[in-house]
């Protein structure tokens, strides 16, 4: 798992830690990024799609 998140950019890594660790909702991640709503939703579903495909690369 530690090698598919390395390869995510930092932005990505912080979205899904913060959304899937910390239980933040996507507003929360959104002030603490300083992003918008839409940004920090739209960033989220490609960080997931990227660690999906990098974890899949590892296996």
């Amino acid at each position: 798992m530690h090698e598919a998140l390395a390869s995510l950019s930092g932005r990505q890594r912080a979205l899904l830690t913060l959304c899937y660790l910390n239980g933040w909702s996507v507003t929360e991640m959104a002030g603490e990024l300083e992003l918008t709503y839409r940004a920090a939703e739209s960033g989220l579903a490609r960080a997931r799609r990227s660690f999906l495909a990098a974890w899949e690369e590892v296996q």
